[in-house]
């Protein structure tokens, strides 16, 4: 069990910010946005029906001008959607990618708690010993502060 401990505290940072991006180069990402099945058009699968035309002026750059799909066919079923079909679903995948990332979030600030514990451990005495677990929620606490406003930033970045 030491050695296992020993091995995370070490690779702990890498396996953590690395399986994210493995799972994401594998499929699907652990903490990816789930798209329906023809919630977006794609040229190769659908034939648009109604668009229009917006210009981007970000100020940095030259205007540009994007198309923004309202309708498109798909060519194997020709049914037709709509941007307006998925709002609902959209509504709740965003809340999913904010849970799981927030329960993701959890984990590091459990590991965080942990590392300090184990770095007051060797300058504290024997009275703080004993508040030790309070010592680890409050360190808890503090890293599921900053979790939770990255959780509703993400909620209200992802439109």
């Amino acid at each position: 069990m030491k050695k296992l401990l020993s091995f995370l505290e070490k690779y702990f940072i890498y396996i953590y910010f690395g399986f994210p991006l493995l799972t994401t180069l594998l499929g699907h990402g652990i903490l990816a946005y789930d798209w329906a099945p023809n919630q977006a058009f794609n040229p190769r699968i659908h034939e648009a029906i109604n668009f229009h035309e917006i210009e981007i002026d970000n100020g940095v750059t030259s205007p540009r001008t994007e198309i923004v799909y309202d309708e498109w066919k798909s060519k194997l079923t020709g049914e037709i959607y709509s941007s307006d079909d998925f709002e609902s679903g959209h509504f709740k995948s965003k809340l999913s990618v904010v849970i799981r990332v927030f329960l993701y979030g959890i984990i590091y600030c459990l590991f965080n708690a942990y590392q300090k514990l184990k770095k007051e451990k060797e300058y504290c005495s024997e009275w703080e010993r004993a508040v030790k677990p309070r010592f680890f929620l409050d360190k808890f606490k503090e890293n599921m502060i900053y979790n939770f406003i990255i959780s509703v930033i993400l909620f209200f970045y992802m439109n």
